[in-house]
């Protein structure tokens, strides 16, 4: 509920980065670009992440390990932000829970992937 709080004194603190700000900042390797990216997003990835596990600590656990990962992956400037997130955090919790099926994935009589980022765009 304080969170809450925070979000209604200041509605826009959290929102007021663009992505493609964020993407600049990242790809110059500016530690300020993970903050923002951070402050923007980090509660959505928690969010996925719980939903995979209800042991809070090992959730935490797993956003810092995720932000790692980030660090290590090149984030493509023409797909949304939010979208190649939401999906690396998908992509984690499977990995971590030992499944290897493709995420938001359905296999088709051919054998093809068609993912839901796919689909969207």
């Amino acid at each position: 509920m304080a969170r809450f709080l925070m979000f209604k004194e200041k509605p826009n603190k959290l929102f007021m980065h663009q992505d493609c700000d964020i993407l600049t900042l990242l790809d110059k390797k500016q530690m300020n670009g993970w903050e923002m990216l951070y402050d923007k997003y980090a509660a959505v990835l928690y969010g996925i992440i719980l939903r995979n596990t209800s042991d809070v600590k090992l959730a935490e656990k797993m956003l810092i390990q995720l932000f790692v990962q980030l660090k290590n992956t090149k984030l493509d400037t023409d797909t949304s932000l939010a979208l190649q997130l939401i999906k690396q955090a998908h992509i984690f919790c499977r990995a971590q829970a030992g499944d290897n099926t493709p995420p938001f994935g359905q296999v088709h009589k051919l054998g093809t992937t068609v993912g839901l980022l796919q689909m969207i765009i």
